[in-house]
């Protein structure tokens, strides 16, 4: 521990400098907004507020993706006794039920009792009219930008979360998204007597209408008034400024999981070497092959035994244009299949944004072979973009697939984290969960050739931590 840092009670991990800032900032204020760059430790920090507060009864309202993270979370850095509900899978009658059955296990053994579930399902009934009589002392909504909009379900109900909880936390790196107006919904949640209740007044203040029958936003005015009154309930953490207190690149991840559909075929191909795909088979002969077959399904694809690609899967696909939507910022992709950067260049061109490529069939790099300064998002095959090139113009990379290769691996994360990067890079990792993409991430971050690592059987369809692992 050095001497910038602090550990406190009820936490295994120190404070990075910046933290005890906003951990005193949410102290005084009560209800707050951590406007902190992806990567600044934003979930540390609200660990150390509730072990501060003491918080009893705690709901974190976050994307699909990054319910799953929080439990990692819990793991990593809480050192004091708790339940904890994941709520995102199943039904929404039986995600009440086990948030139920959870908050009673809390109660017996008096412990904290926290609670994650996704922005879509919060809202919904019955689970919706239960967290408003649950008796809750702190709500968390993580990447609060999701409920930018002013009428939208998730707007209006948490509206609702912030009159029934004493203590409200929203986590955001990106607290404007698109506009001045995104602030407007998450500040309802955070601390309404700021910017109001109603839309229609803070936009009249902040915004200048023109266009069709006057409807539409032209620009903005009164900008510094919004400003003040928006730090004065947020503390801002850039990425610069937490830089020095952050390793050199940081590794996170975002979850998915196959429907059951596509699981039971993953596991016949995994326990048998052998799957019946419609209009076709798809054959394992060996270890090797069988590893390939079951990263390609995780990817939401296979390739059959007459040699065509046969899609079977959205779920990636998905959580990639769910991370993506939250990084307004050059971003490189890497992925290990052709197919998969079809994918990249297909969820690029839904959000409306620019793609190139670094593959075998393209390479849309400028003649100093950087990044282009006209591209938005950079597919970047594992192999083809590993060595010879700067991609440091982007700060973050998300891994949709991973190869084999450990060095091959190394060399792709060089690409942005090198001489030149003034930035923090932040590298996340897809990944399908129970399946082979577990196997592949843990050996990578041991250090590990996966194949080697498969081979001496250390652990079996990612659910048995390899031997020496660092945490």
């Amino acid at each position: 521990m050095t001497p910038e840092q602090s550990l406190l009670p009820g936490l295994k991990t120190p404070l990075w400098k910046h933290q005890p800032r906003m951990l005193n900032f949410a102290l005084e204020k009560r209800n707050v907004m951590f406007a902190a760059w992806m990567g600044s430790g934003k979930s540390l920090a609200t660990l150390a507020v509730i072990t501060a507060r003491q918080h009893k009864r705690i709901l974190i309202v976050c994307p699909l993706p990054v319910v799953g993270s929080w439990e990692n979370q819990l793991v990593e850095h809480a050192d004091f006794p708790y339940v904890f509900a994941r709520l995102d899978k199943g039904a929404i009658a039986n995600r009440l039920s086990h948030a139920r059955l959870a908050l009673h296990n809390a109660a017996i053994l008096g412990c904290p009792y926290l609670a994650a579930i996704n922005y879509e399902s919060v809202w919904r009934e019955p689970f919706a009219s239960w967290v408003l009589q649950a008796g809750l002392d702190l709500i968390v909504c993580d990447e609060s930008h999701r409920m930018k909009k002013n009428g939208g379900r998730m707007g209006m109900y948490g509206m609702r979360l912030g009159r029934i909880a004493p203590y409200r936390l929203a986590l955001t790196g990106t607290p404007f998204a698109h506009s001045p107006m995104s602030i407007f919904s998450q500040f309802r949640f955070v601390e309404p007597s700021v910017f109001g209740t109603r839309y229609v007044p803070f936009r009249d203040r902040y915004a200048i209408m023109g266009g069709y029958q006057g409807r539409q936003i032209i620009g903005y005015q009164n900008m510094e008034d919004l400003k003040e009154k928006f730090h004065s309930r947020a503390i801002v953490i850039s990425r610069e400024e937490s830089l020095p207190d952050l390793p050199p690149q940081t590794f996170m991840e975002r979850t998915t999981t196959f429907s059951p559909k596509i699981e039971r075929l993953y596991r016949s191909l995994h326990r048998e070497f052998y799957a019946q795909v419609a209009n076709g088979e798809v054959t394992a002969g060996n270890a090797l092959v069988k590893l390939l077959r079951l990263q390609q399904l995780t990817s939401g694809h296979v390739t059959l035994d007459d040699g065509t690609s046969k899609w079977v899967s959205d779920h990636k696909k998905d959580l990639l244009r769910d991370t993506l939507e939250d990084l307004d910022e050059p971003v490189v992709v890497f992925a290990r299949f052709t197919r998969d950067l079809d994918i990249v260049r297909e969820v690029t061109e839904y959000l409306g944004r620019t793609y190139g490529e670094v593959s075998g069939r393209r390479k849309d790099l400028t003649d100093a072979a950087k990044m282009p300064l006209e591209v938005n998002i950079l597919g970047v095959n594992i192999q083809a973009g590993g060595v010879g090139i700067d991609l440091n113009r982007a700060a973050t990379s998300i891994w949709y697939s991973t190869g084999f290769s450990l060095a091959d691996y190394e060399q792709a994360l060089a690409r942005l984290h090198r001489p030149g990067q003034t930035r923090h890079v932040t590298h996340i990792h897809l990944i399908t969960e129970n399946s082979v993409d577990r196997t592949v991430r843990r050996a990578l971050a041991a250090r590990k050739e996966v194949v080697q690592a498969i081979m001496e059987h250390r652990y079996v369809n990612g659910d048995k931590r390899l031997e020496n692992e660092s945490p």
